[in-house]
C-alpha cells in the first residue's frame, strides 16, 4: 500500500498492482475503507497509464488527488466534494522528467500548492500555486535562486508564509541535502525571498548537533520539532508558534533512545549523523509522536496529548527489526520512511522489509493502541 495522504480525519491510501489499475482507498475511522478510485476517460480498455502518487485533504470530504502518467512527465489531478464519490479533473502539471516527481498540499479550500522534482533532468524544480481550489495555477519565484533550497519538500502555513526543510523520518542522514537539515528556511512573502530560520536551543543543549524537521499548521497554530544529539545522547524538541510560524517558544523536551553520532564534514558543511533517527509527527497542535530506536533495535514509541506536558512511552511489536548497516550509504532494513498519527493512539508507518537493498520492499503499518502493537494496513476490495 502507498500512503497518499494521513490525517487525524482521513486516510487515503492505493495499492501498487503489476499491471492494470490501481484502486485508491479512503477512511475516517482507520478501520473500515471504500473505493474512492478517480475515473480515467484515457482507458478506452487499456491499462491504466496513471499512478497514483499523493493526495492533500482539507477535510473529510473534500480533497484532491494526484496521478502521472507511468511512461511520461505529466500528472493528472482530480477534486472531490463528497468524499471521492464524485470528482472533477483540475488543470494538471509535470514532474520534469521521468526520473522525477510531484506533490501537493493545500491549506484550505481554495490555498494550494504543488511542487516539481526534476530528478535526473536539468530542467528547473518549479513550485506553483493555486488561489481558487486547483482551478488555475502560477508560477512561484524559483525557490533556489531566491534564497532557499529547491531539493527539500515545502509547507504553507498561509499564503504569504513557508516553510522548506525535511520530516523527521530518515534513519542516517548520509550528507548535506539528504535527510533532516540543521535548519528551515522561511518565505514570509510568498517565496519572493528566502532565508534560515533556527530556534532557540535549550540551555542543556546548547553546544547540540541540531536537525531540523518540517513545521505542522493548524491554522495559526503551528508545532516544529527539533532533534538534538550530543556524546550523552538524543532529544527531541518541539516548538510552538501562535503566528503562522513568525515566532517559536519551547514546548517540550523528550530523550529518546535513539544513540546518534555526530559525524563532522571539512570545511563548512554542517555535521551529519550515524544510528537510528527519532522518527516524529505532529497530530495536532498537543499530540506529538515519536519513535526512538536503540543500538541493539529496540524501538520505544513516546506520545503526549497535552503537547508535553505528560508523555506515555512504550516498546513495540510488529515492525520489522532495525538493522543498521556498517556502510552509511547502504539501504537500513527496517528503516522508517514515514510516520503520520490520528491522535495520541492511531498512527500510520512505512517502513522497509528484508535485508537485501535489491530486494527491499515498504510496508504499511498501523497502530490503535498507542504504538504497542502494529499490523500492515491492507484495506478489502
Amino acid at each position: 500500500m502507498l500512503p497518499l495522504f494521513l490525517s487525524p480525519q482521513v486516510g487515503v491510501v492505493a495499492d501498487l498492482p503489476h499491471s492494470g489499475c490501481s484502486t485508491v482507498y479512503r477512511t475516517t475511522d482507520f478501520v473500515h475503507w471504500r473505493a474512492i478510485t478517480p475515473p480515467d476517460p484515457t482507458l478506452r480498455g487499456e491499462p491504466c497509464p496513471d499512478i497514483w502518487t499523493d493526495a492533500s485533504f482539507v477535510s473529510p470530504d473534500e480533497g484532491w488527488i494526484l496521478g502521472r502518467d507511468g511512461g511520461g512527465s505529466d500528472t493528472v489531478l482530480y477534486r472531490t466534494l463528497d468524499g471521492g464519490r464524485s470528482w472533477t479533473r483540475e488543470p494538471g502539471g509535470s514532474t520534469g522528467s521521468n526520473g522525477g516527481w510531484e506533490t501537493i498540499g493545500f491549506a484550505d479550500a481554495r490555498f494550494g500548492w504543488r511542487q516539481q522534482f526534476a530528478g535526473g533532468s536539468s530542467r528547473p524544480y518549479t513550485l506553483e500555486l493555486t488561489h481558487d481550489g486547483g482551478t488555475t495555477w502560477s508560477v512561484a519565484p524559483a525557490i533556489g535562486t531566491h534564497g532557499g533550497d529547491q531539493n527539500l519538500p515545502v509547507v504553507f502555513a498561509t499564503p504569504s508564509i513557508a516553510f522548506a526543510g525535511d520530516p523527521l523520518t530518515y534513519s542516517d542522514p548520509s550528507g548535506p541535502g539528504y535527510g533532516p537539515q540543521s535548519a528551515v528556511w522561511r518565505t514570509t512573502d510568498e517565496g519572493n525571498h528566502w532565508a534560515r530560520a533556527t530556534v532557540t536551543a535549550p540551555s542543556t543543549l546548547a553546544k547540540a548537533t541540531a536537525f531540523y524537521g518540517l513545521p505542522h499548521f493548524f491554522g495559526g497554530l503551528g508545532a516544529l520539532p527539533v532533534t538534538y544529539t550530543t556524546a550523552r545522547g538524543t532529544w527531541v524538541a518541539f516548538y510552538r508558534s501562535t503566528d503562522s510560524g513568525i515566532t517559536w517558544t519551547l514546548a517540550t523536551l523528550l530523550a529518546t533512545s535513539s544513540d546518534l553520532l555526530p559525524v563532522p564534514y571539512g570545511g563548512t558543511a554542517p555535521a551529519h549523523v550515524m544510528g537510528a533517527f527519532p522518527v516524529v509527527t505532529v497530530a495536532s497542535p498537543s499530540t506529538f509522536w515519536v519513535i526512538g530506536t536503540s543500538t541493539n533495535g529496540v524501538r520505544t514509541v513516546s506520545v503526549t496529548h497535552d503537547a508535553g506536558g505528560t508523555w506515555a512511552s512504550t516498546t513495540t511489536t510488529g515492525i520489522p527489526p532495525y538493522q543498521p548497516s556498517t556502510d552509511e550509504y547502504a539501504s537500513q532494513q527496517g528503516f522508517v520512511s514515514l510516520l503520520e498519527a490520528a491522535g495520541p493512539t492511531r498512527a500510520w508507518i512505512e517502513v522497509t522489509e528484508g535485508s537485501d537493498p535489491s530486494s527491499q520492499t515498504a510496508v504499511l503499518l498501523a497502530t490503535r493502541d498507542g504504538g504497542k502493537t502494529w499490523a500492515p494496513v491492507r484495506p478489502s476490495r
